[in-house]
């Protein structure tokens, strides 16, 4: 497959959280935050709630506040348990557009997650590895979990780590690929 042809896949909506439960009897709901800090999730303020990225509305003006772990909100006009059962389970998303924007040189994990990663030997001949199918954060440096495809070489599955200059050798987001330093029989 020739690097020129990859299309970028991700979808532009972030699901961010979930409403999980009820919190007491007053139309309060608790909120299983997915964002890396707990409460971040309040700092976005166009929320949408549905099933899913194709089928949701905006969400209602709301009161919020934090409570251990979770957070806890209250849409307008649910003052019972019964008018708030309505957004039991539904999922909330924001706009990727609502995210901080980044420096140049780093990446949401989203926008690397569907990308096809491949290898340029030295005749100049690209050698796709595989999409980076999800990643794993170990500590010492953030690993790709790259699964095969169609036009991959082989149906391997590989473990890439986020070596920049090293083993990451460029990343084009629009063009929806990586371009790694890494051995294709490993």
């Amino acid at each position: 497959m020739n690097i020129n042809q990859v299309m970028p896949l991700n979808d532009p909506w972030l699901k961010v959280g979930q409403v999980i439960s009820f919190y007491g009897v007053r139309g309060w709901l608790k909120i299983c935050d997915w964002s890396e800090t707990t409460g971040s999730i309040l700092n976005y303020h166009n929320w949408f709630l549905g099933e899913t990225s194709k089928h949701f509305k905006p969400a209602p003006h709301m009161e919020s506040r934090m409570h251990g772990q979770y957070v806890l909100v209250r849409f307008d006009h649910c003052l019972s348990r019964d008018q708030a059962s309505v957004y039991l389970k539904q999922h909330v998303f924001i706009h990727e557009n609502c995210l901080p924007t980044l420096s140049p040189g780093d990446y949401y994990w989203r926008q690397l997650e569907k990308m096809q990663v491949f290898y340029v030997d030295q005749q100049a001949h690209s050698v796709c590895l595989g999409i980076v199918d999800r990643i794993l954060e170990t500590g010492a440096n953030d690993v790709l979990m790259i699964s095969s495809t169609q036009e991959s070489l082989d149906d391997r599955e590989r473990l890439i780590p986020w070596i920049e200059n090293k083993v990451i050798c460029s990343v084009d987001i629009k063009a929806g690929h990586i371009i790694v330093n890494w051995d294709p029989s490993f």
